[in-house]
């Protein structure tokens, strides 16, 4: 709805499209999520924890690793082909 119709029909720019949206998504959270943590990230000296910044990075990848575990071990045990659809042939020869 947001994008013009040429540009949704090329992958590669809903491939960037995408990523931004994700990394953006990713900032948002982990800004709502400082303020826990502000006194170390801003150099205080009260609460610092040194390389807190990694344990952030480790999270977000785990987190992610897990994800796309599950999903590849789901999708590996089912079919991606709709097998017994009736109008397979006729939706195969569709040009948008």
């Amino acid at each position: 709805c947001l994008l013009i119709q040429q540009l949704k029909k090329v992958p590669a720019f809903l491939c960037g499209v995408a990523v931004w949206n994700l990394i953006m998504h990713f900032l948002d959270l982990y800004w709502i999520t400082i303020p826990e943590r502000a006194v170390s990230l801003t150099g205080g000296e009260l609460n610092r924890i040194p390389g807190a910044w990694m344990f952030d990075i480790l999270a977000f990848v785990s987190v992610g690793l897990i994800f796309v575990g599950v999903f590849l071990f789901i999708i590996g045990r089912k079919s991606l082909f709709p097998c017994r659809d009736p109008r397979l042939d006729e939706s195969l020869n569709v040009v948008n």
